[in-house]
C-alpha cells in the first residue's frame, strides 16, 4: 500500500457481519499492523446498488476477456 503512495484506505461493505469481523482486533491479530490504517464501514444495500451493478459489469467483462484469452491459447493464436 505504501508503495502506491496510499497512507489510508476506506473500504465500505453492505455486509455488517464482515465489517464487524474486520474491525475486531482479536480475529486479525497478525494483520493488525497492516489493517490499523484501513477503515471498514458498513453501508446499506440500497446505497450500494450502483456500485454492485458496476462491479458485476466489470467482472463479466473480465470473465469474457479471460475466456477469450484461454480460447486463443488453445487455438494457438
Amino acid at each position: 500500500m505504501l508503495r502506491a503512495g496510499l497512507t489510508r484506505i476506506l473500504c465500505k461493505s453492505d455486509s455488517a457481519v464482515l465489517v464487524k469481523m474486520l474491525n475486531e482486533d482479536t480475529s486479525l491479530a497478525g494483520l493488525y499492523g497492516i489493517l490499523a490504517d484501513i477503515s471498514f464501514n458498513w453501508i446499506s444495500r440500497m446505497k450500494n446498488v450502483e456500485t454492485d451493478k458496476l462491479i458485476k459489469q466489470i467482472l463479466s467483462v473480465e470473465l469474457i476477456l479471460e475466456q477469450d484469452y484461454w480460447s486463443d491459447l488453445e487455438r494457438g493464436a
